[in-house]
């Protein structure tokens, strides 16, 4: 159930799109609370990754979790 989300900006944002990601995201727009947490299953082995942000912008903070997730994907892959 947690691959078939509509949220696509964060964790998922950072990985190819043929690489499967579980996860879950959390908003609390009024604490500008924001996180995601999941796992990717990567074709060299499966990782868990888990974000928080607080205190700052929604679009900023989904922005930081792709990148960083880009680079954790990156080395995980060819490492």
């Amino acid at each position: 159930y947690l691959t078939n989300t509509p949220f696509n900006d964060r964790i998922t944002a950072g990985v190819p799109d043929n690489v499967t990601v579980s996860h879950k995201i959390g908003t609390a727009t009024g604490d500008k609370t924001f996180s995601d947490c999941g796992i990717v299953y990567a074709s060299n082995r499966n990782y868990l990754l888990c974000f928080g942000s607080n205190g700052g912008d929604e679009k900023i903070a989904a922005k930081f979790m792709a990148e960083v997730s880009k680079a954790v994907y990156d080395y995980v892959i060819n490492n």
